[in-house]
Protein backbone atom coordinates (compact mmCIF):
# COMPACT_ATOMS: atom_id res chain seq x y z
CA UNK A 1 0.00 0.00 0.00
CA UNK A 2 0.87 3.48 -0.30
CA UNK A 3 0.05 7.16 1.08
CA UNK A 4 -0.79 10.69 0.16
CA UNK A 5 2.22 11.59 1.83
CA UNK A 6 4.10 9.53 -0.67
CA UNK A 7 2.57 9.87 -3.37
CA UNK A 8 2.61 13.70 -3.23
CA UNK A 9 6.28 14.03 -2.90
CA UNK A 10 6.59 11.79 -5.89
CA UNK A 11 4.23 13.76 -7.78
CA UNK A 12 6.02 16.95 -6.31
CA UNK A 13 9.37 15.55 -7.63
CA UNK A 14 7.92 14.41 -10.79
CA UNK A 15 6.68 18.37 -11.47
CA UNK A 16 10.30 19.56 -9.97
CA UNK A 17 12.11 20.54 -13.71
CA UNK A 18 9.20 21.22 -15.56
CA UNK A 19 9.56 24.76 -17.03
CA UNK A 20 6.73 25.92 -15.62
CA UNK A 21 6.22 29.96 -15.00
CA UNK A 22 2.56 30.31 -12.82
CA UNK A 23 2.95 28.16 -9.74
CA UNK A 24 0.86 24.90 -9.38
CA UNK A 25 -0.33 22.56 -6.45
CA UNK A 26 -1.23 19.58 -5.85
CA UNK A 27 -3.68 17.57 -4.26
CA UNK A 28 -3.81 14.00 -2.51
CA UNK A 29 -6.74 12.57 -1.24
CA UNK A 30 -6.19 8.48 -0.45
CA UNK A 31 -9.21 6.72 1.48
CA UNK A 32 -8.07 3.95 4.07
CA UNK A 33 -7.77 0.69 2.91
CA UNK A 34 -11.25 -1.39 3.33
CA UNK A 35 -11.94 -4.85 3.06
CA UNK A 36 -13.78 -5.37 0.14
CA UNK A 37 -15.72 -8.50 -1.37
CA UNK A 38 -16.96 -6.53 -4.82
CA UNK A 39 -13.94 -6.80 -6.51
CA UNK A 40 -14.99 -10.59 -7.33
CA UNK A 41 -18.59 -9.98 -6.79
CA UNK A 42 -19.67 -13.34 -8.55
CA UNK A 43 -17.13 -15.53 -7.78
CA UNK A 44 -17.49 -18.76 -5.12
CA UNK A 45 -14.44 -18.40 -3.42
CA UNK A 46 -13.59 -14.56 -3.44
CA UNK A 47 -9.70 -13.25 -2.63
CA UNK A 48 -9.10 -11.06 0.60
CA UNK A 49 -8.86 -7.97 -0.78
CA UNK A 50 -7.88 -4.37 0.27
CA UNK A 51 -9.73 -0.88 -1.59
CA UNK A 52 -7.97 2.39 -1.67
CA UNK A 53 -10.19 5.37 -3.67
CA UNK A 54 -7.37 8.06 -4.74
CA UNK A 55 -8.62 11.97 -5.95
CA UNK A 56 -5.21 13.53 -7.02
CA UNK A 57 -5.67 17.06 -8.53
CA UNK A 58 -3.37 19.82 -10.22
CA UNK A 59 -4.08 23.26 -9.95
CA UNK A 60 -2.68 26.58 -11.57
CA UNK A 61 -1.78 30.24 -10.54
CA UNK A 62 -3.93 32.38 -12.84
CA UNK A 63 -2.40 35.70 -14.20
CA UNK A 64 -3.62 39.21 -13.40
CA UNK A 65 -4.24 42.23 -15.44
CA UNK A 66 -4.11 45.38 -13.98
CA UNK A 67 -7.02 46.20 -12.11
CA UNK A 68 -7.32 42.65 -10.99
CA UNK A 69 -8.90 41.38 -13.81
CA UNK A 70 -8.05 37.57 -15.14
CA UNK A 71 -6.36 37.69 -18.19
CA UNK A 72 -8.48 35.93 -21.37
CA UNK A 73 -9.20 36.30 -24.79
CA UNK A 74 -10.99 39.43 -24.88
CA UNK A 75 -10.64 40.11 -21.52
CA UNK A 76 -12.80 39.59 -18.52
CA UNK A 77 -13.94 41.64 -15.59
CA UNK A 78 -13.93 41.02 -12.02
CA UNK A 79 -16.76 39.23 -10.48
CA UNK A 80 -18.24 39.28 -6.79
CA UNK A 81 -18.24 35.44 -5.92
CA UNK A 82 -21.10 34.42 -3.54
CA UNK A 83 -19.68 34.95 -0.02
CA UNK A 84 -21.51 31.68 1.92
CA UNK A 85 -21.85 28.55 0.73
CA UNK A 86 -23.38 24.91 2.40
CA UNK A 87 -20.70 22.85 4.00
CA UNK A 88 -21.63 19.13 2.31
CA UNK A 89 -19.80 17.34 5.35
CA UNK A 90 -21.42 19.26 8.32
CA UNK A 91 -24.08 20.95 7.15
CA UNK A 92 -23.38 24.20 8.22
CA UNK A 93 -22.24 27.41 6.55
CA UNK A 94 -18.84 28.85 5.33
CA UNK A 95 -17.65 31.62 4.52
CA UNK A 96 -15.84 31.62 0.83
CA UNK A 97 -13.23 33.93 0.30
CA UNK A 98 -12.63 36.31 -2.75
CA UNK A 99 -10.60 34.40 -5.07
CA UNK A 100 -9.46 37.84 -6.36
CA UNK A 101 -8.35 39.07 -3.08
CA UNK A 102 -4.77 37.38 -2.83
CA UNK A 103 -1.70 37.67 -4.85
CA UNK A 104 -3.46 35.30 -7.90
CA UNK A 105 -6.37 33.35 -8.10
CA UNK A 106 -5.98 29.62 -8.39
CA UNK A 107 -7.73 27.32 -11.03
CA UNK A 108 -8.84 23.24 -11.02
CA UNK A 109 -6.21 22.29 -14.78
CA UNK A 110 -6.33 18.51 -14.14
CA UNK A 111 -8.21 15.55 -12.18
CA UNK A 112 -7.55 11.63 -11.92
CA UNK A 113 -10.01 9.19 -10.27
CA UNK A 114 -8.39 5.87 -9.17
CA UNK A 115 -8.91 2.45 -7.02
CA UNK A 116 -5.79 0.46 -5.85
CA UNK A 117 -7.20 -3.29 -5.04
CA UNK A 118 -4.37 -5.24 -3.25
CA UNK A 119 -4.38 -9.10 -2.62
CA UNK A 120 -2.27 -9.59 0.46
CA UNK A 121 -1.15 -13.43 0.04
CA UNK A 122 1.29 -14.57 2.76
CA UNK A 123 4.20 -13.94 0.43
CA UNK A 124 4.34 -10.63 -2.05
CA UNK A 125 1.39 -8.84 -2.78
CA UNK A 126 -0.46 -8.52 -6.12
CA UNK A 127 -2.58 -5.13 -6.56
CA UNK A 128 -4.51 -3.77 -9.79
CA UNK A 129 -4.59 -0.01 -10.35
CA UNK A 130 -7.87 0.98 -12.33
CA UNK A 131 -7.74 4.84 -13.56
CA UNK A 132 -11.44 5.40 -13.32
CA UNK A 133 -11.47 9.11 -14.73
CA UNK A 134 -9.27 11.31 -15.60
CA UNK A 135 -10.14 15.17 -17.12
CA UNK A 136 -8.19 18.97 -17.76
CA UNK A 137 -10.14 21.27 -17.51
CA UNK A 138 -8.35 23.48 -20.39
CA UNK A 139 -7.49 26.21 -18.25
CA UNK A 140 -3.90 25.16 -17.98
CA UNK A 141 -1.27 28.12 -18.28
CA UNK A 142 -0.70 28.66 -22.57
CA UNK A 143 2.73 30.00 -22.01
CA UNK A 144 4.31 27.98 -22.05
CA UNK A 145 2.37 25.40 -23.44
CA UNK A 146 2.97 22.11 -21.54
CA UNK A 147 1.39 18.61 -21.22
CA UNK A 148 0.94 19.47 -17.17
CA UNK A 149 -2.07 16.56 -17.70
CA UNK A 150 -0.24 13.90 -19.30
CA UNK A 151 2.80 14.60 -16.65
CA UNK A 152 0.55 14.18 -13.73
CA UNK A 153 -0.76 10.83 -15.29
CA UNK A 154 2.89 9.27 -15.38
CA UNK A 155 3.98 10.63 -12.49
CA UNK A 156 0.93 8.75 -10.68
CA UNK A 157 1.83 5.66 -12.82
CA UNK A 158 5.59 5.84 -11.93
CA UNK A 159 4.75 6.59 -8.05
CA UNK A 160 2.25 2.62 -8.07
CA UNK A 161 5.05 1.02 -10.40
CA UNK A 162 7.98 1.32 -7.94
CA UNK A 163 5.66 1.08 -4.68
CA UNK A 164 3.50 -2.39 -5.81
CA UNK A 165 5.51 -5.58 -6.47
CA UNK A 166 3.24 -7.12 -8.42
CA UNK A 167 1.05 -4.56 -10.88
CA UNK A 168 -1.40 -4.25 -13.68
CA UNK A 169 -2.75 -0.74 -14.47
CA UNK A 170 -5.99 -0.77 -15.84
CA UNK A 171 -8.19 1.39 -18.13
CA UNK A 172 -10.91 2.15 -20.39
CA UNK A 173 -10.36 4.85 -22.55
CA UNK A 174 -13.82 6.19 -24.49
CA UNK A 175 -14.06 9.48 -25.85
CA UNK A 176 -16.24 12.16 -23.97
CA UNK A 177 -16.54 16.10 -23.99
CA UNK A 178 -16.03 15.94 -20.08
CA UNK A 179 -16.02 13.58 -17.42
CA UNK A 180 -14.95 15.54 -14.05
CA UNK A 181 -15.02 19.15 -15.17
CA UNK A 182 -18.36 20.26 -15.97
CA UNK A 183 -19.50 22.00 -18.81
CA UNK A 184 -15.37 22.34 -19.68
CA UNK A 185 -15.91 21.29 -23.39
CA UNK A 186 -17.48 24.90 -23.63
CA UNK A 187 -14.27 26.18 -22.87
CA UNK A 188 -12.52 26.98 -26.61
CA UNK A 189 -9.10 26.44 -24.77
CA UNK A 190 -9.73 22.47 -23.89
CA UNK A 191 -8.51 20.06 -26.71
CA UNK A 192 -11.83 17.58 -27.14
CA UNK A 193 -9.64 14.64 -28.82
CA UNK A 194 -11.80 12.15 -30.48
CA UNK A 195 -12.09 7.85 -29.65
CA UNK A 196 -8.74 7.53 -31.77
CA UNK A 197 -6.92 10.44 -30.77
CA UNK A 198 -7.84 9.62 -26.95
CA UNK A 199 -6.77 6.28 -27.20
CA UNK A 200 -2.91 7.29 -29.32
CA UNK A 201 -3.19 9.34 -26.37
CA UNK A 202 -3.64 6.62 -24.05
CA UNK A 203 -1.47 4.51 -25.47
CA UNK A 204 2.02 7.39 -25.49
CA UNK A 205 1.45 7.53 -22.09
CA UNK A 206 1.48 3.70 -21.28
CA UNK A 207 4.83 3.53 -23.81
CA UNK A 208 6.79 6.31 -21.78
CA UNK A 209 5.96 4.92 -18.89
CA UNK A 210 7.46 1.62 -19.30
CA UNK A 211 10.29 3.15 -20.97
CA UNK A 212 11.13 5.34 -18.14
CA UNK A 213 10.63 2.25 -15.68
CA UNK A 214 12.44 0.36 -17.70
CA UNK A 215 15.67 2.09 -18.16
CA UNK A 216 15.70 3.44 -14.56
CA UNK A 217 15.43 -0.18 -13.15
CA UNK A 218 17.91 -1.61 -16.11
CA UNK A 219 20.36 1.15 -14.63
CA UNK A 220 19.96 -0.17 -11.19
CA UNK A 221 19.82 -3.37 -11.66
CA UNK A 222 22.94 -5.17 -13.61
CA UNK A 223 20.66 -8.26 -14.86
CA UNK A 224 18.38 -6.55 -16.78
CA UNK A 225 15.78 -10.18 -16.02
CA UNK A 226 15.17 -8.72 -12.87
CA UNK A 227 11.77 -7.40 -14.09
CA UNK A 228 9.46 -8.41 -16.60
CA UNK A 229 7.17 -5.67 -17.99
CA UNK A 230 4.10 -6.23 -20.04
CA UNK A 231 1.70 -4.08 -22.59
CA UNK A 232 -1.37 -4.57 -23.80
CA UNK A 233 -4.12 -3.21 -25.07
CA UNK A 234 -7.40 -3.91 -27.43
CA UNK A 235 -10.10 -1.98 -29.29
CA UNK A 236 -13.12 -3.81 -29.27
CA UNK A 237 -14.26 -4.27 -32.42
CA UNK A 238 -11.76 -4.18 -34.73
CA UNK A 239 -8.81 -6.54 -36.17
CA UNK A 240 -4.83 -6.27 -34.85
CA UNK A 241 -3.56 -5.03 -38.03
CA UNK A 242 -6.66 -1.81 -38.47
CA UNK A 243 -6.07 -1.26 -34.55
CA UNK A 244 -2.07 -1.07 -35.13
CA UNK A 245 -2.59 1.00 -37.85
CA UNK A 246 -5.05 2.93 -36.37
CA UNK A 247 -2.58 3.89 -33.47
CA UNK A 248 0.92 3.83 -35.33
CA UNK A 249 3.83 2.17 -34.40
CA UNK A 250 4.12 3.46 -31.39
CA UNK A 251 7.65 4.41 -29.64
CA UNK A 252 9.72 1.64 -27.02
CA UNK A 253 12.99 1.72 -27.66
CA UNK A 254 13.63 -0.08 -24.56
CA UNK A 255 15.05 -4.02 -25.19
CA UNK A 256 12.00 -6.15 -24.27
CA UNK A 257 9.24 -3.98 -23.94
CA UNK A 258 6.64 -4.75 -26.96
CA UNK A 259 2.50 -4.32 -27.22
CA UNK A 260 0.97 -7.01 -27.25
CA UNK A 261 -2.97 -7.53 -28.82
CA UNK A 262 -4.73 -8.79 -26.15
CA UNK A 263 -7.84 -8.27 -24.20
CA UNK A 264 -6.86 -7.76 -20.43
CA UNK A 265 -7.22 -9.85 -17.89
CA UNK A 266 -6.46 -12.75 -19.84
CA UNK A 267 -4.53 -14.63 -17.23
CA UNK A 268 -5.83 -14.35 -13.66
CA UNK A 269 -4.41 -11.28 -11.89
CA UNK A 270 -4.76 -13.21 -8.49
CA UNK A 271 -2.84 -16.05 -8.03
CA UNK A 272 -4.42 -17.57 -5.47
CA UNK A 273 -7.68 -17.79 -6.76
CA UNK A 274 -9.20 -21.15 -8.02
CA UNK A 275 -8.02 -22.62 -11.17
CA UNK A 276 -11.25 -22.66 -12.84
CA UNK A 277 -11.69 -20.98 -15.75
CA UNK A 278 -15.17 -18.80 -15.31
CA UNK A 279 -15.19 -14.97 -16.01
CA UNK A 280 -15.98 -15.06 -12.12
CA UNK A 281 -12.38 -15.93 -11.08
CA UNK A 282 -10.64 -13.90 -14.09
CA UNK A 283 -12.45 -10.67 -14.45
CA UNK A 284 -12.41 -8.04 -12.11
CA UNK A 285 -15.27 -5.77 -11.44
CA UNK A 286 -14.48 -2.13 -11.24
CA UNK A 287 -17.28 0.99 -10.76
CA UNK A 288 -18.67 2.38 -13.40
CA UNK A 289 -17.04 -0.31 -15.99
CA UNK A 290 -17.92 -1.50 -19.18
CA UNK A 291 -16.88 -5.04 -18.99
CA UNK A 292 -18.90 -4.77 -15.16
CA UNK A 293 -21.76 -4.53 -16.78
CA UNK A 294 -21.52 -6.84 -19.15
CA UNK A 295 -20.74 -9.08 -16.32
CA UNK A 296 -23.84 -8.49 -14.50
CA UNK A 297 -26.31 -8.34 -17.37
CA UNK A 298 -25.05 -12.06 -17.94
CA UNK A 299 -25.73 -13.19 -14.53
CA UNK A 300 -29.23 -11.38 -14.59
CA UNK A 301 -30.28 -13.02 -17.28
CA UNK A 302 -30.12 -16.26 -15.42
CA UNK A 303 -33.19 -16.71 -12.22
CA UNK A 304 -30.89 -17.65 -9.09
CA UNK A 305 -33.30 -20.37 -7.43
CA UNK A 306 -33.86 -19.80 -3.63
CA UNK A 307 -31.98 -21.08 -1.22
CA UNK A 308 -33.48 -25.11 0.04
CA UNK A 309 -35.69 -24.69 3.29
CA UNK A 310 -33.38 -26.62 4.95
CA UNK A 311 -30.74 -24.02 4.64
CA UNK A 312 -32.80 -21.70 6.09
CA UNK A 313 -32.82 -22.78 9.51
CA UNK A 314 -34.87 -20.46 12.29
CA UNK A 315 -32.14 -20.28 15.08
CA UNK A 316 -29.44 -18.85 12.36
CA UNK A 317 -29.17 -15.67 13.01
CA UNK A 318 -29.70 -12.80 10.19
CA UNK A 319 -25.86 -12.28 9.66
CA UNK A 320 -25.75 -15.91 9.15
CA UNK A 321 -28.63 -15.91 7.19
CA UNK A 322 -27.09 -13.48 4.71
CA UNK A 323 -24.03 -15.06 4.49
CA UNK A 324 -25.82 -18.33 3.26
CA UNK A 325 -27.90 -16.29 0.89
CA UNK A 326 -24.41 -15.06 -0.15
CA UNK A 327 -22.40 -17.80 -0.79
CA UNK A 328 -25.77 -19.80 -2.64
CA UNK A 329 -25.74 -17.01 -4.74
CA UNK A 330 -22.09 -16.94 -5.75
CA UNK A 331 -21.97 -20.14 -6.55
CA UNK A 332 -24.75 -19.83 -9.00
CA UNK A 333 -23.72 -17.06 -10.83
CA UNK A 334 -20.29 -18.79 -10.77
CA UNK A 335 -21.55 -21.60 -12.81
CA UNK A 336 -23.43 -19.31 -15.19
CA UNK A 337 -20.52 -17.59 -16.08
CA UNK A 338 -18.60 -20.65 -16.54
CA UNK A 339 -20.54 -21.39 -19.07
CA UNK A 340 -18.99 -18.49 -21.24
CA UNK A 341 -15.96 -18.56 -22.81
CA UNK A 342 -13.28 -15.78 -22.28
CA UNK A 343 -12.96 -15.22 -26.04
CA UNK A 344 -16.48 -14.65 -26.60
CA UNK A 345 -17.05 -12.72 -23.79
CA UNK A 346 -14.83 -10.20 -25.87
CA UNK A 347 -16.10 -10.53 -29.26
CA UNK A 348 -19.61 -9.59 -27.70
CA UNK A 349 -17.78 -6.94 -25.80
CA UNK A 350 -17.43 -5.04 -29.07
CA UNK A 351 -20.79 -4.72 -30.16
CA UNK A 352 -21.85 -3.40 -26.84
CA UNK A 353 -23.32 0.31 -26.98
CA UNK A 354 -20.55 1.38 -25.02
CA UNK A 355 -17.74 -0.19 -27.77
CA UNK A 356 -20.25 0.24 -30.89
CA UNK A 357 -21.44 3.91 -30.71
CA UNK A 358 -19.13 4.57 -33.60
CA UNK A 359 -16.38 5.73 -32.26
CA UNK A 360 -13.28 4.43 -30.86
CA UNK A 361 -13.00 2.68 -27.42
CA UNK A 362 -9.74 0.64 -26.06
CA UNK A 363 -8.29 -1.31 -23.09
CA UNK A 364 -5.23 -0.64 -21.92
CA UNK A 365 -2.80 -2.88 -19.12
CA UNK A 366 0.53 -2.40 -18.08
CA UNK A 367 1.62 -5.36 -16.03
CA UNK A 368 4.92 -5.40 -13.90
CA UNK A 369 5.94 -8.80 -12.96
CA UNK A 370 9.74 -8.82 -11.09
CA UNK A 371 10.83 -12.17 -11.62
CA UNK A 372 12.84 -11.96 -8.34
CA UNK A 373 10.38 -10.61 -5.43
CA UNK A 374 12.93 -11.21 -2.78
CA UNK A 375 16.34 -9.71 -4.51
CA UNK A 376 13.52 -6.71 -5.97
CA UNK A 377 12.48 -6.04 -2.46
CA UNK A 378 15.84 -4.39 -1.34
CA UNK A 379 15.88 -2.63 -4.69
CA UNK A 380 12.54 -0.84 -5.56
CA UNK A 381 9.67 -2.62 -4.35
CA UNK A 382 8.22 -1.90 -1.57
CA UNK A 383 8.32 -4.72 1.34
CA UNK A 384 5.25 -7.36 1.51
CA UNK A 385 2.55 -6.78 3.84
CA UNK A 386 -0.90 -8.45 6.10
CA UNK A 387 -4.32 -6.91 5.94
CA UNK A 388 -3.90 -5.98 9.43
CA UNK A 389 -0.54 -4.16 8.84
CA UNK A 390 -2.18 -2.32 5.73
CA UNK A 391 -4.76 -0.79 7.88
CA UNK A 392 -2.48 -0.10 11.33
CA UNK A 393 -0.07 1.51 8.64
CA UNK A 394 -2.62 3.71 6.99
CA UNK A 395 -3.49 5.25 10.83
CA UNK A 396 -0.51 7.03 10.98
CA UNK A 397 -1.05 8.47 7.41
CA UNK A 398 -3.33 10.95 6.70
CA UNK A 399 -5.94 8.67 5.04
CA UNK A 400 -9.56 9.40 4.84
CA UNK A 401 -12.75 7.55 5.28
CA UNK A 402 -13.71 6.66 1.63
CA UNK A 403 -17.29 8.15 1.55
CA UNK A 404 -14.96 11.21 2.17
CA UNK A 405 -13.17 10.76 -0.48
CA UNK A 406 -16.11 10.00 -2.69
CA UNK A 407 -17.88 13.36 -1.41
CA UNK A 408 -15.16 14.94 -3.01
CA UNK A 409 -15.07 13.86 -6.14
CA UNK A 410 -18.99 14.42 -6.19
CA UNK A 411 -18.51 18.03 -5.19
CA UNK A 412 -15.90 18.61 -7.50
CA UNK A 413 -18.18 17.06 -10.64
CA UNK A 414 -20.94 19.57 -9.65
CA UNK A 415 -18.84 22.60 -10.35
CA UNK A 416 -18.88 24.94 -13.27
CA UNK A 417 -16.06 25.13 -15.68
CA UNK A 418 -17.81 26.70 -18.95
CA UNK A 419 -15.45 30.00 -18.61
CA UNK A 420 -12.72 31.11 -16.34
CA UNK A 421 -14.39 33.25 -14.32
CA UNK A 422 -16.76 30.01 -13.66
CA UNK A 423 -13.57 27.76 -13.09
CA UNK A 424 -12.08 30.06 -10.52
CA UNK A 425 -14.43 30.58 -8.33
CA UNK A 426 -15.69 27.01 -9.06
CA UNK A 427 -11.92 26.40 -7.57
CA UNK A 428 -12.12 28.34 -4.42
CA UNK A 429 -15.02 26.86 -3.22
CA UNK A 430 -13.83 23.54 -3.54
CA UNK A 431 -10.60 23.95 -2.09
CA UNK A 432 -12.15 26.05 0.91
CA UNK A 433 -15.12 23.13 1.27
CA UNK A 434 -12.27 20.14 0.98
CA UNK A 435 -10.05 21.94 3.67
CA UNK A 436 -12.88 22.45 6.16
CA UNK A 437 -13.87 18.40 6.05
CA UNK A 438 -10.25 17.15 5.10
CA UNK A 439 -8.59 19.14 8.29
CA UNK A 440 -12.56 18.50 10.08
CA UNK A 441 -11.24 14.61 9.56
CA UNK A 442 -8.01 14.35 10.04
CA UNK A 443 -6.63 17.86 11.53
CA UNK A 444 -4.59 20.67 9.80
CA UNK A 445 -1.31 19.03 10.08
CA UNK A 446 -3.24 15.68 8.18
CA UNK A 447 -4.60 18.50 5.54
CA UNK A 448 -1.15 20.00 4.95
CA UNK A 449 0.20 16.79 3.91
CA UNK A 450 -2.22 16.04 1.77
CA UNK A 451 -1.33 19.14 -0.65
CA UNK A 452 1.72 20.46 -2.20
CA UNK A 453 3.07 23.47 -4.58
CA UNK A 454 5.48 23.68 -7.15
CA UNK A 455 6.84 27.35 -7.38
CA UNK A 456 6.75 29.13 -11.16
CA UNK A 457 10.49 29.21 -12.60
CA UNK A 458 10.70 33.01 -12.57
CA UNK A 459 14.22 32.83 -15.00
CA UNK A 460 11.71 30.92 -17.43
CA UNK A 461 9.12 34.39 -17.78
CA UNK A 462 12.10 36.18 -18.10
CA UNK A 463 13.41 34.68 -20.96
CA UNK A 464 10.29 34.32 -22.53
CA UNK A 465 9.44 37.86 -21.97
CA UNK A 466 12.88 38.19 -23.24
CA UNK A 467 12.17 36.56 -26.56
CA UNK A 468 8.79 38.43 -26.94
CA UNK A 469 11.17 42.04 -26.99
CA UNK A 470 13.00 40.24 -29.73
CA UNK A 471 10.37 39.44 -31.66
CA UNK A 472 8.84 42.82 -31.38
CA UNK A 473 12.08 44.81 -31.84
CA UNK A 474 12.53 42.70 -35.08
CA UNK A 475 9.51 44.06 -36.46
CA UNK A 476 9.61 47.21 -35.80
CA UNK A 477 13.12 47.80 -37.60
CA UNK A 478 12.57 49.67 -40.76
CA UNK A 479 14.32 48.15 -43.56
CA UNK A 480 15.38 50.40 -46.52
CA UNK A 481 13.80 50.42 -49.81
CA UNK A 482 16.60 49.78 -52.29
CA UNK A 483 15.55 52.20 -55.34
CA UNK A 484 14.27 50.36 -58.35
CA UNK A 485 16.61 50.77 -61.72
CA UNK A 486 14.69 52.77 -64.44
CA UNK A 487 14.75 50.74 -67.51
CA UNK A 488 16.94 52.22 -69.90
Amino acid sequence: MTSPVILRDDILKAFSNVPNTQALGVTVFGSEPKRTRNIFPHSESPPKCLEQEWLITLDSEVEQRKGGSVGQEGGMTVFAPREQTLNAHENFIVDIPDPFSGPKPKVLISAISAHLYTFPPASSSSSILYISKVDSSGYSPSSPSLPLTKLLVQSVFSHFLNRCPLLRIQLFARAQRQYLFANSADNKGKKVLGGAGLCKWWKGIYEDTANTWALDNKSHNKDKNQYSLRLAFILPGYEEQEAKTLLGAGRLPSEGLAWFYTPPFSTQAVPSLSTSSSLATLIPSFPDDPKTRFLEELVAENSCPPLPTDDKATEKTKKEREAAEDAHRRKFEHKVLQNVAAQDFWERMGFRQECASGDVTGFFTLESSPSSIEQDKKQVFAPSFSPDNALQEAASNPCLPQAIVSRLLTALTNLDFANLQLAIEGSSIWFTQTHSIVSGEIGETGWQQCIGRVEGKSHFKEDEETMKAIKREEVTILQPKKKKKTAK
